[in-house]
């Protein structure tokens, strides 16, 4: 792994300790690192981290009828004590 890749996984764990109980969208995180980093390797750390305890995973329904669901990633202790 290049020094830039684990660079913006730091980021991305500190973003998401600094979210707080109320956690990030998936889409807000994207945001956060378009043109740093793909979706598609955003998507497989947060669920690397997912299966490692170290965030929690929502989805939460639009109110709008046949509106997309939001994803919902919160931190845990493990990540915050880990980082």
């Amino acid at each position: 792994m290049t020094a830039a890749a684990e660079d913006w996984r730091d980021v991305l764990h500190d973003y998401l300790i600094k979210a707080g109980t109320s956690g990030r969208k998936q889409s807000e995180i994207v945001v956060r690192f378009q043109g740093k980093v793909d979706g598609a390797s955003i998507r497989s750390e947060l669920e690397a981290l997912h299966l490692a305890d170290k965030v929690q995973k929502f989805e939460i329904p639009t109110p709008a009828r046949g509106g997309r669901s939001a994803t919902v990633w919160r931190a845990t202790t493990k990540l915050v004590e880990h980082d």
